[in-house]
């Protein structure tokens, strides 16, 4: 199975975990839509968190 290249870090394994099936989370319609925009903006976080956690 291929997985969706989003770039790397966090937000990039978020983002092809959640559209790992081609249509992924938007599958369950407007609902999962705002789940990836909240995902997406934790792992933002997370990774933002951890660049300055190791410099």
């Amino acid at each position: 199975m291929d997985v969706p290249q989003f770039g790397g870090g966090v937000v990039g394994v978020v983002r092809s975990t959640l559209d790992r099936d081609g249509e992924g989370i938007r599958a369950a319609g407007e609902q999962g839509d705002h789940l990836v925009r909240i995902d997406v903006k934790i792992a933002e976080r997370l990774e933002l968190l951890l660049r300055n956690e190791s410099s």
